[in-house]
């Protein structure tokens, strides 16, 4: 009998450019550059946030892991990669929301795992 565990995480390439994380003070645009070996904690804005009227500048924060932390972790817990998707923007985003769908075309945004325990 195998257990099958899946779990969902901001893509590790997308979250190598959010910025470093110094207190409340908000970051500069040109702070949004990839760091994706740096480990330290990061500041940045939920997309839900970003677009609502009732937030200003909020900033949320991150714990920063590479791909190898995930793969590094799930091997240690004794678990094995049945599959590992990234998912593209939907093809209905490419004429409406043309930037949106270019930017999620050149990073993905998220990683999902599936593992499996026997």
């Amino acid at each position: 009998m195998y257990l099958e565990r899946v779990f969902s995480v901001i893509h590790p390439i997308y979250s190598a450019m959010y910025p470093i994380e110094h207190g409340d003070i908000f970051p500069k645009d040109e702070e949004w550059t990839v760091r994706y070996l740096d480990r330290s904690v990061r500041a940045y804005i939920q997309p839900w946030i970003e677009y609502n009227e009732a937030f200003e500048n909020h900033l949320s924060k991150s714990y920063r892991h590479t791909f190898a932390d995930y793969v590094n972790a799930i091997i240690g817990a004794g678990l094995m990669i049945e599959q590992i998707y990234e998912p593209i923007a939907p093809e209905k985003w490419k004429v409406p929301e043309p930037d949106r769908y270019e930017g999620f075309i050149e990073t993905p945004v998220y990683m999902i795992i599936k593992m499996r325990k026997r």
